[in-house]
């Protein structure tokens, strides 16, 4: 008697789908980069074409925005070394997160 599969495999039909994305991801970008390089000031910050200045520090430093989640970490906690270990513990977490599942079915059918 054949046993029903679980789930369907991942290669080929997932590995199939994700080239596809990973392609129209890969195509989208070359756009923006050939035709649209600044994209409306949405990429490339006004900040970064001012001039430099060394005798003056700025007022407010201002991250680009993917690192702002780490710089609000480490503002947030006063002792820099404290400041670090948030910020790698916040990016360790998510090594962790397979190990949290507690659930009780594993099989792909009930996800």
């Amino acid at each position: 008697a054949h046993k029903p599969a679980d789930g369907i495999p991942f290669h080929p039909y997932y590995t199939v789908k994700d080239l596809v994305g990973v392609g129209f991801l890969l195509l989208i970008a070359a756009f923006i980069i050939f035709f649209a390089p600044a994209f409306g000031g949405l990429f490339l910050e006004h900040d970064n074409f001012t001039e430099a200045n060394r005798l003056v520090t700025p007022e407010h430093i201002k991250p680009v925005w993917y690192y702002t989640p780490y710089y609000a970490m480490l503002r947030v906690v006063p002792n820099k070394l404290g400041g670090v270990l948030v910020m790698f513990s916040a990016i360790a977490i998510l090594f962790l997160v397979p190990w949290l599942d507690r659930a009780k079915v594993r099989s792909i059918r009930y996800r």
